[in-house]
């Protein structure tokens, strides 16, 4: 994720949380209706990396936008970390789903 390339392009500095991680979620493995900033957390900006899109299941469900996607692999995944954009991830049917996420908050 490139920090000048998000703060251009929005015209807000923003900074890193953590180091990006891996997460390898397997047949049954499901994330329920969540969010990733509830005002006292600083993730204002999630986004996440899909590192592989052959596995079944696994749809990120934004719930307040009645919107369900399978992003394909290298693509990124960025929106608000807040309670506008809860989201949930479905069950991984068959297969093994990898992704990235990092998050950042408001500078």
């Amino acid at each position: 994720v490139s920090q000048s390339r998000y703060e251009g392009a929005y015209g807000v500095s923003v900074k890193p949380i953590h180091n990006p991680y891996v997460v390898k979620w397997i047949p049954g493995k499901s994330l329920g209706p969540h969010v990733d900033d509830l005002g006292t957390e600083q993730n204002h900006i999630s986004t996440i990396l899909y590192l592989n899109d052959d596995y079944d299941g696994g749809m990120v469900s934004f719930l307040t936008h009645n919107l369900s996607i399978k992003p394909k692999a290298g693509d990124l995944l960025i929106f608000p970390g807040n309670l506008n954009y809860a989201h949930e991830v479905t069950e991984i049917l068959s297969g093994e789903r990898y992704t990235s996420p990092f998050w950042f908050q408001y500078a």
